[in-house]
C-alpha cells in the first residue's frame, strides 16, 4: 500500500511528464537559471522556450523575487514566486498551502500542476507570494 506522500509524488511526476527531459540529477540555482550563468550547453533549464514559466517555491526576500522576475522577463519567461506552508507533513500528503505572486495568466496555466502539491492561491503581483508567506508565519 502506498502512503499519501508517495501518491502525491507520483501524481506530481505524472503531471510534469517530460517538462525537463534533459535535466540530470544535481543542483541548479534559480539565479543561474534567470541569469544563465552556469547552464550547460544542453540548455537543461529550458528557459529560452516561448511560453516558459519559472516557478520559484523557495522562501526568499521580496526584492529577490522581483529581481528574478525582471531577469526572467528579459528572456520572455513568465515568473511566479510561490512559497509554501504546511511543513513536511503537508508536503508528504500533497496538502501544501501555495501562495503565488505574479501575473494571473501563468498562474492559471500552471494551477493544475500546483494543485497536485496542495492548495494554490494567486495573491497578487510578483513578491506577493513572499509577503503572504511572511504574514502566514507571523500568525
Amino acid at each position: 500500500m502506498c502512503c499519501e506522500g508517495c501518491d502525491a509524488a507520483g501524481r506530481l511526476q505524472h503531471a510534469c511528464g517530460d517538462l525537463f527531459p534533459q535535466r540530470r540529477a544535481g543542483y541548479l540555482r534559480v539565479e543561474d537559471v534567470v541569469h544563465r550563468h552556469r547552464l550547460r550547453r544542453d540548455r537543461s533549464a529550458g528557459v529560452d522556450e516561448v511560453g516558459a514559466t519559472l516557478i520559484v517555491m523557495s522562501s526568499i526576500p521580496v526584492e529577490t523575487a522581483r529581481r528574478q522576475q525582471e531577469a526572467a522577463a528579459a528572456r520572455n519567461v513568465a515568473y511566479l514566486d510561490a512559497p509554501v506552508s504546511g511543513g513536511e507533513a503537508g508536503a508528504e500528503a500533497g496538502r501544501l498551502v501555495i501562495m503565488a505572486g505574479g501575473e494571473a495568466a501563468p498562474f492559471e496555466t500552471w494551477r493544475g500542476l500546483l494543485e497536485v502539491m496542495g492548495r494554490p492561491t494567486h495573491v497578487g503581483p510578483v513578491g506577493s507570494g513572499q509577503l503572504a508567506k511572511l504574514a502566514n508565519q507571523m500568525i
